[in-house]
């Protein structure tokens, strides 16, 4: 899920590592306020015990899940509303709300991401840069404030991560970009959606797949039994970010 990362964020603030060890066998229960929660992975795959890192290239949400009820919904949310998630998305702290039951914008989604490439630095979206007269002079020009919101060292754990994911795991169709890359795939089990939200150090930039009604399914598009992030989604912002960064140096992440 895309929103995989703020529980990521709030284990890690929590004092956990990226190296700790969880269950990753499919299916498991949980508990949701006394109701059983069941959850499986995508394609209903199981895993033996894996790392977060190794969770996280992967996109277990057997893992994914408990480690949210470990640190608490309520600081999940905190961590997305931190990195760029408005109030205005309804986001309920139950154990469900890590694998991106919410339905923000593209986006806010990718603006969160940015706040990760900026090593923790919130910045409030804006759309319009300047505005000048017919003279030339200057009538209008943004001025975004940045906002500290993540330390650095959470942020160098989180980006090493999510690069992974690129290096490793569900998104190595972002590899041809051809420089340090992360990022996240989004996937709904019904295969109503299907997100890649990913960033260099210098731009972030989200692709999100859906029809009209949230209810269909993707099936079928492009020939595609499932549409997953990892396949057009993620194929679609490495072109984007090939022309995007063209002629920018190539940057590295901090070291985790």
């Amino acid at each position: 899920s895309s929103f995989t990362p703020f529980a990521l964020i709030s284990a890690l603030e929590a004092g956990s590592s990226i190296d700790t060890v969880w269950d990753g066998r499919s299916p498991q229960t949980f508990d949701d306020n006394g109701k059983p929660y069941e959850v499986a992975n995508y394609g209903k795959k199981s895993f033996d015990n894996l790392t977060l890192l190794e969770a996280t290239e992967k996109s277990v949400n057997t893992i994914y899940v408990p480690l949210g009820i470990a640190v608490g919904p309520a600081k999940v949310i905190d961590a997305a509303r931190r990195a760029g998630i408005p109030d205005e998305v309804e986001m309920v702290p139950t154990p469900s709300v890590v694998l991106g039951v919410a339905s923000p914008h593209v986006l806010d989604v990718a603006n969160s991401y940015a706040t990760f490439a900026a090593q923790g630095v919130y910045a409030k979206p804006f759309i319009v840069l300047e505005v000048v007269n017919r003279n030339g002079g200057l009538l209008y020009k943004a001025n975004p404030q940045g906002q500290e919101v993540f330390s650095k060292e959470v942020m160098a754990d989180l980006n090493y991560a999510l690069e992974s994911v690129v290096k490793f795991g569900s998104g190595t169709a972002a590899k041809k970009l051809g420089r340090p890359a992360a990022g996240k795939t989004g996937t709904s089990q019904e295969n109503s959606s299907a997100w890649w939200n990913g960033y260099t150090p210098q731009i972030a930039a989200s692709v999100a797949f859906y029809r009209d009604d949230a209810t269909e399914s993707l099936r079928g598009i492009g020939g595609m039994r499932t549409l997953t992030g990892g396949s057009f989604p993620a194929r679609i912002w490495t072109e984007f970010m090939k022309g995007a960064l063209e002629g920018e140096p190539v940057e590295k992440f901090a070291d985790p």
